[in-house]
């Protein structure tokens, strides 16, 4: 395994980051930011005056000050003497560590302060600026935090925060005990962390907290552990029994599951969580009249909440009954979209990210990346569909899905049939005794909601920048001239092509933005297409590719990665997997980095009998 690099930001004042982390505090409102990682280093040989540097970080153990002292104590290793600063090599020497770590079930930053040599002060500091005494059950909070977050946001790519180097909170079976006993103990408190925007009000099964223990078992296949974990759960509150079933489908126990959710209906007949996993599966198995039952009672137990109108609009569209799917869209209760608590810097002096040469593929070397080469057609630029979040965006994907079964036009009819159209609201209105079919025809309309209204225009836009885009290959393909966009123009239009269903010609564009220049996002969506289509090698040399990319910007953990990698080894084997990673032409310390991730995969796989 090759040394792994630190980034490092410059104060202009030192302690400035740690005074703005401390000053964001109160706003803070989800699982909180990355931790912080503050230096002071000099360089005595030369009388250098002190400076102040930090970075941030995840899936660092917090569930002591020791542990975090540690990880400090690892620094003055990597960046202390003989560290290569600015391309040339220096001597430093680290005075002071400050780590900062938040607890976002009591609302307060912990804090491991250490003195080189000397001692380490540990402390808590809430969001009026003072200091509280560190407890056990802080740092226990501290530490399930931490897990979270480095799930939450390790694959996080529109939020990227720079100098960020990411871990894996948990990488053997003795780490992951640690973790489901503390989520365990804490279990009954995960609703104060918050939830996912798509969810209005969180409660016992719908938290921050269940959706990391279940993004962590369907990312691992450590399904057997999930059950264990829910099951002692669900003998102190039968609503767990949501989450429970969701585990045994995804670890193909089916019959117990259906048992399951049968048996715990009985006890709960109006709880929208069991209601829209029985909705889902029986989607899952073609039946879309049951599923449709189901779906209607969620929507009747929790008629505030997005998900289950979602559900039902869901159905509705497999049943192709698209005006009813219409009309179930419009009746969901939208969201305003929190975003994630992203710190807010200081502008730095200056930024220092070091490049491991021997960890990064030529591809994405920036010399390769000429920006001046890298022209946008403004338009694509201001598509607003790509910046779409929570229920907007998971609206938009039902409504793109109706366009795409019955094109734009049936669309337009099926709208005008349910929804009062402008034209016809003001030819009403100007009608001075207006005709009784339209009278009674008007009456059993309804209003298109504003949010609605405006995803429809954002659909067309989509649609008309497709076809101008569909339209000028197919005329450049028969005048028999090359077809020319740049990179990012690419890139762009692949996403695009996959918001509207069209996987060919997604591939085909992510495909063409690679040949210009590196690009993860393209790569990402490449990989998807081939993992969907089974391609297996082709699969694994873009999963190489990106575990060099995560590599080369600090990040050692990505559960899309991951998971990727488990089921390459679930279906083709480990030995197998690995005799292909090793025959590549990749440098060996890329190849070391994929055998990382192939390894914790196929230890897990053989401490136990998960998948």
């Amino acid at each position: 395994m090759v040394v792994p690099a630190v980034p490092e930001i410059v104060e202009t004042e030192i302690h400035e980051s740690v005074a703005a982390r401390t000053e964001s505090l109160p706003v803070l409102r989800e699982l909180g930011p990355p931790d912080l990682v503050h230096l002071i280093k000099s360089q005595p040989k030369t009388g250098l005056k002190e400076i102040g540097t930090y970075h941030h970080v995840t899936g660092v153990d917090a569930s002591s000050s020791a542990s975090l002292a540690a990880y400090i104590n690892t620094l003055t290793y990597l960046i202390g003497e003989n560290q290569s600063w600015f391309g040339k090599p220096q001597s430093w020497r680290i005075t002071t560590g400050i780590y900062c770590c938040y607890n976002a079930f009591s609302r307060v930053d912990m804090r491991v302060e250490v003195k080189i040599p000397g001692s380490v002060e540990a402390y808590a500091v809430d969001e009026r600026g003072e200091k509280r005494a560190a407890s056990e059950m802080l740092w226990l909070e501290t530490y399930l935090c931490g897990v979270l977050r480095a799930f939450s946001y390790a694959d996080d790519q529109q939020n990227r925060i720079v100098g960020c180097r990411r871990f894996n909170p948990i990488t053997n079976t003795e780490s992951e005990h640690k973790f489901l006993d503390a989520a365990e103990k804490l279990f009954f408190r995960g609703w104060q962390l918050g939830s996912d925007p798509e969810i209005q009000v969180p409660n016992v099964v719908s938290n921050y907290l269940t959706s990391g223990l279940l993004s962590y078992i369907h990312t691992t296949g450590r399904f057997a552990s999930g059950v264990n974990l829910f099951e002692k759960l669900r003998s102190k509150d039968p609503e767990v029994g949501s989450l429970l079933a969701k585990v045994l489908i995804d670890a193909d126990e089916e019959v117990k599951a259906v048992s399951l959710l049968y048996d715990t209906i009985k006890i709960l007949p109006l709880d929208s969580g069991l209601l829209d996993v029985q909705a889902q599966f029986c989607m899952s198995k073609g039946r879309y009249d049951l599923a449709l039952e189901c779906a209607k009672r969620a929507v009747n137990s929790a008629p505030s909440e997005f998900t289950t109108w979602e559900r039902l609009a869901q159905v509705y569209l497999k049943l192709e009954q698209y005006e009813l799917a219409l009309l179930t869209l419009n009746s969901c209760p939208m969201f305003t979209y929190q975003d994630r608590d992203i710190p807010k810097m200081p502008p730095p002096a200056k930024m220092h990210l070091p490049v491991l040469p021997e960890a990064v593929l030529e591809e994405m070397s920036d010399e390769n990346h000429d920006p001046k080469q890298d022209n946008v057609d403004p338009t694509l630029l201001k598509l607003p569909a790509g910046s779409l979040k929570g229920t907007f965006a998971k609206a938009y994907k039902i409504l793109t899905e109706i366009s795409s079964q019955i094109g734009w036009d049936q669309l337009l009819k099926c709208r005008s049939s349910v929804f009062v159209m402008e034209e016809e609201y003001r030819h009403e209105k100007s009608a001075i005794t207006p005709p009784a079919q339209k009278y009674t025809h008007f009456q059993n309309k309804r209003l298109c909601e504003r949010w609605l209204d405006n995803l429809f225009m954002v659909l067309y836009e989509d649609l008309r920048i497709y076809t101008i885009w569909r339209s000028d290959l197919v005329r450049s393909t028969q005048q028999q001239r090359p077809y020319r966009k740049s990179a990012t123009e690419w890139e762009i239009l692949g996403e695009l092509a996959h918001r509207l269903h069209h996987p060919e010609e997604a591939e085909e564009a992510f495909l063409n933005c690679l040949g210009v220049r590196f690009s993860p996002r393209s790569l990402r969506g490449l990989l998807a297409a081939q993992e969907k289509r089974k391609d297996h090698r082709g699969g694994l040399d873009s999963v190489i590719r990106l575990v060099a990319w995560e590599y080369r910007w600090y990040s050692e953990f990505s559960p899309s990665i991951l998971h990727s990698i488990r089921k390459l080894i679930a279906e083709d084997g480990a030995v197998k997997v690995r005799s292909i990673v090793q025959a590549t032409s990749f440098p060996q310390s890329v190849l070391d980095l994929t055998h990382h991730y192939a390894q914790l995969c196929a230890a897990f796989r053989s401490s136990g009998s998960d998948g």
